[in-house]
């Protein structure tokens, strides 16, 4: 075989010793570049995996830093290693040794390592000098940041501020629209903050302070942006492993930015030193400094005309970025949270109210709201993400079973150490209630390091404490905050310190034109104005297709979680507003009912169901109406209907039995559709109940009015154009040309055929059952009088009221009652309690159930309670808003015609008042456990005056119901036992059948 040698030709072959040598050389760079790898595993802490040459700096440069070190802690624990290149670093995040390390032992940790950045000017920066130097220029800075300056600032910080909002509010009115869309809040708030530092530290006003591009804004972004240029970045890391490469890498920083700073802060010192003006502020600091340049002490340590500099160029860039990243993440939360919002606007109003409008330094620890806020946009996201120090003499600590050697670098993971959930319940929660004066004592104050603590903390931390809230008050004062689609925080790589982000959007307003709403006009922009977050929506349907595309219960509850308890909805270019707060409901429907008693008039092709009550105006739901229609369910009434009730379940637990018998299965009837089952059942029920007749053909589900129901419950089958009847939503005289009717107007016209000979057989029959047949011919006998005449009352509203009451009580009772079943059939737990309790009370009844029994039946309601919370049939319930209402607590202005609507599935499982929402849980409706509830977070059957008129009916026939059956039958779940529902327009929750096995319990043993 022909060996090819890669050699050329002529060229000598390498010599032995050099082989040797060469390989001696990669053998002690392998062995220099591990040399300190298993330094950390021998202290016995975790260890972050890690690149065989490189450690764990991969991670610093290429992913995200701050969420990196998050992903540790909860891998690792509170202390860990990681290997940044050849250093051993351990990192801390438990608070108490974050207290012995910065306070209690700072003694021993009072150094920070000394790096390379790759200008003169940075590696001055005063966190990376060495002890004496930092203790010498701390001496100088300190007084630059005093109690009595901070004060004094006040005066120019509110200057730049209110600049920065005339500003703004000349560029809303030059928009044209009330509103500046997509507003860049962090990259404008860190333009103003050049301004308004540049007054208090610089005692200078910048010319061009809204010009993104000014000189300062440039030399601060030129610093801080990350370089999109990467052909350096392998090199980088590298030097970490052999810090020798770090003379061939570019600065790490901007030099150009640095350059021209130096040359704007020399210019100012020259003037300042020429002018004999004293501001006392830093430039004077630094003048005074640069002075004493050639004094022993100053030449001791090093301090050059570049160290003073640099202490003026840290807290700049550092001062804007960190305080711009805060009030922008801050404005962000208060826009996409409406309590949030609320709690915060109120407390603005009134501290600016009590100031006169000038919010001067005194009245800053006033705002407890706002600086909760900021202090929990500081926890959440420190523009700084760790801080370090170096061990300067051995330590050790038997407690935590720690050992520390001299040289060892700690660093304090700031993201992490202020998510530790072993001191910050549900630590990513963004929650300003845990920074409350009433809750501080729960906080452990080294749980949360942004600033750091100790000797070596941040400087300018009462400059930032003083100025976020200031700046954060004055522009809530003036402009609503409104979030968008693309509005996120979101964070990119960018190196060991800081962690940048991309910009953070949101539309802004003002707030004397924000706030009232009105549904009047061209609506698109006015839930916007309302300043609660709005439904991402097509430009012109609004969220119609989700209406009528997805299943409305479920899409709710999606929305509710992520857009919050009250949020905005255009159904087509109705603005509708979504309330799933227990104490708004209470206020809409009980308390303030009269400002909501209005519901719309829809059109659904046929004019007995536009006659449903649910949808009437108030103006036909005069007092002759409303209790009429009440009569049939007074508690007499429905106590009387406990016998046609019993009855007409015996009956159908009779044919069960007799198809049981007939299968031939060992007492199984296999595959139940139990929801349908039901649902038949009840058409028998109820018209024994309400009209007083029994259907001959009960226990077939093609009965005549089983299958009036279903045709009209059914409605997507009925619709060929569903495209056109999501453009009516947006403009209305589309519904005279759909070829189909959201409702299929046969089922109007046969119900009436069949209920108009009801009521003429009962007039012949000169009998009085006191039913909803004999309401009706009462009703009908009066429609020439002028009160019936004056709300347009005709036989078509008569035949309606019977109409809903039908198809209303059948549905939701089925679905209940079946959902019952189903997980009694599917947790053996419920099932056992189910079983226990029906089998005792109709021991101690002697097997019939009336009445007065039901009450006994605790476990069995809990459940249909539960059942009712977790899957009412209709998924929304509304209101119209019929005369102006104003609501300061939430922070409301609604305008006369504005639809509010309350998603009943949603609001059920708002988990502020329903612990595990998603969990089917009878226990909470136990007695014990009823105190616990908010009784205006289940909405299912309404509240206030027009509440369900059916639901003493269903609860008194859904216990029974379920009682008798699970008294007779075991049911039992199968492969294809499941609840799944389907779309079905914007009022009802339809679901596809609920299969189960039944067994008769007579025959099971």
């Amino acid at each position: 075989m022909k060996v090819v040698s890669d050699r050329k030709f002529g060229e000598p072959p390498m010599s032995p010793v050099r082989t040797r040598g060469l390989i001696c050389i990669v053998a002690a760079l392998y062995i220099y570049a591990r040399w300190n790898f298993g330094t950390l595993e021998k202290l016995g802490i975790p260890v972050v995996e890690h690149h065989p040459l490189l450690g764990s700096v991969r991670q610093m440069y290429k992913e995200v830093g701050a969420l990196n070190d998050i992903k540790w802690m909860h891998k690792y624990g509170q202390v860990f290693g990681v290997y940044e290149g050849r250093q051993p670093q351990i990192f801390i995040c438990d608070p108490e040794l974050v207290r012995l390390i910065c306070i209690k032992d700072a003694d021993y940790f009072n150094s920070k390592r000394q790096l390379e950045y790759g200008d003169p000017v940075l590696n001055e920066m005063p966190d990376f000098q060495t002890l004496e130097k930092w203790k010498l220029c701390r001496s100088f800075l300190t007084p630059a940041f005093s109690s009595a300056k901070i004060k004094a600032m006040n005066t120019p910080m509110r200057e730049a501020t209110t600049d920065y909002i005339a500003d703004i509010k000349n560029s809303i009115k030059n928009s044209n629209k009330g509103i500046l869309e997509k507003f860049a809040v962090d990259e404008s708030l860190h333009t103003m903050l050049t301004d308004l530092i540049t007054r208090c530290v610089f005692s200078i006003k910048i010319n061009d302070r809204n010009d993104t591009d000014n000189e300062f804004s440039k030399i601060v972004k030129q610093l801080l942006t990350p370089s999109e240029d990467n052909q350096w970045l392998e090199l980088v890391m590298w030097s970490h492993t052999f810090p020798i490469l770090r003379k061939f890498v570019p600065a790490i920083f901007g030099n150009t930015g640095i350059q021209r700073f130096r040359t704007i802060f020399r210019q100012l010192m020259d003037d300042r030193r020429k002018s004999g003006v004293k501001k006392n502020d830093v430039v004077d600091m630094c003048v005074e400094w640069a002075d004493q340049l050639d004094t022993p002490q100053m030449k001791k340590e090093n301090v050059t005309e570049l160290t003073i500099m640099c202490q003026a160029l840290v807290f700049f860039f550092a001062g804007q970025d960190q305080m711009s990243t805060l009030v922008a993440t801050t404005l962000y939360h208060i826009a996409t949270n409406p309590e949030i919002a609320k709690k915060a606007y109120e407390e603005v109003d009134t501290v600016f109210k009590k100031c006169n409008g000038e919010l001067d330094h005194e009245h800053i620890p006033e705002l407890v709201y706002i600086n909760a806020c900021i202090n929990e946009s500081l926890r959440l996201y420190p523009f700084f993400y760790r801080t370090e120090r170096v061990c300067t003499k051995d330590w050790k600590n038997e407690k935590h079973n720690l050992t520390i050697k001299k040289g060892t670098v700690i660093q304090f993971p700031i993201w992490a150490a202020n998510r530790n959930p072993e001191f910050n319940e549900d630590p990513e929660k963004y929650d300003p209630e845990r920074w409350m004066p009433e809750n501080k004592h729960k906080i452990n104050v080294y749980s949360s390091t942004s600033f750091g603590f100790g000797p070596r903390n941040c400087t300018g931390i009462r400059f930032a404490t003083e100025g976020m809230p200031l700046v954060a008050a004055y522009m809530l004062r003036d402009f609503k905050f409104v979030i968008r689609k693309d509005s996120e925080i979101k964070f990119i790589p960018g190196g060991p310190f800081f962690q940048p982000h991309s910009p953070i959007y949101l539309d802004i307003m003002e707030r004397t034109t924000g706030k009232s709403v009105s549904a009047q006009g061209w609506n698109f922009g006015v839930l916007e104005e309302l300043g609660i977050p709005v439904v991402e929506h097509h430009h012109l349907l609004g969220s119609v297709k989700e209406v009528y595309g997805e299943p409305g219960g479920p899409n709710d509850t999606k929305w509710m979680k992520k857009y919050g308890p009250i949020f905005g909805v255009y159904e087509g270019r109705t603005p509708q507003i979504f309330v799933c707060d227990a104490e708004l409901i209470r206020l809409i429907c009980v308390k303030d009912a009269n400002y909501f008693n209005g519901k719309r008039l829809l059109d659904f092709g046929d004019p007995l169901l536009n006659e449903m009550p649910e949808f009437q105006p108030r103006k036909s739901l005069k007092p002759s109406i409303v209790p009429s229609l009440q009569l049939p369910f007074t508690s007499a009434k429905i106590k009387m209907m406990n016998l046609p009730m019993r009855e007409a379940t015996k009956d159908y637990i009779s044919d069960i039995k007799d198809t049981i018998k007939m299968s031939n299965k060992n007492g199984v009837y296999e595959k139940l559709a139990v929801d349908e089952s039901i649902h038949t059942m009840l058409t028998d029920l109820f018209t024994r109940c309400a009209f007083s007749i029994r259907i001959s053909g009960r226990n077939n589900v093609e009965n005549e009015f089983a299958k009036l129901v279903r045709d009209l419950i059914n409605p997507s089958e009925q619709i060929p154009n569903m495209t056109l009847i999501q453009w009516s939503h947006t403009f209305p005289f589309l519904r005279k040309f759909t070829s189909a009717p959201t409702f299929n107007p046969e089922v109007g016209h046969k119900f009436g055929k069949i209920f108009k000979q009801i009521m003429e057989q009962r007039r012949k029959s000169g009998e009085k059952k006191n039913d909803i047949v004999d309401i009706c011919i009462e009703w009908a006998d009066k429609l020439n009088t002028p009160e019936m005449k004056k709300f347009d009352i005709t036989e078509v509203t008569i035949l309606a009221q019977a109409l809903v009451s039908f198809f209303a009580g059948q549905d939701q009772i089925s679905t209940l009652v079946a959902i019952t079943f189903y997980y009694v059939a599917t947790n053996p737990e419920i099932a056992k309690k189910a079983y226990d309790e029906v089998d005792a009370v109709f021991k101690k009844h002697n097997g019939i159930i009336e009445h007065e029994h039901l009450n006994e039946l605790l476990f069995v309601n809990a459940c249909i309670n539960e059942s009712t919370r977790l899957y009412s049939f209709f998924h929304r319930m509304e209101r119209i808003c019929t005369k102006d209402w104003t609501n300061e607590k939430y922070g409301l202005h609604l305008k006369k015609g504005m639809v509010v609507i309350m998603p009943i599935w949603a609001a059920n499982r708002n988990p502020e008042y329903n612990e595990n929402p998603e969990k089917y849980d009878p226990e909470r409706w136990m007695p014990e456990n009823k105190d616990k509830l908010n009784v205006y977070s289940t909405t299912s059957f309404g509240h206030g005056p027009r509440n369900c008129t059916g639901m003493r009916f269903a609860t008194e026939v859904m216990p029974l119901l379920t009682a008798y059956l699970l008294r007779n039958f075991k049911f039992v779940g199968r492969k294809d036992s499941e609840i799944k529902f389907k779309p079905g327009g914007p009022l009802f929750q339809p679901h596809e059948p609920i299969y189960l096995d039944i067994i008769d319990r007579a025959l099971e043993n």
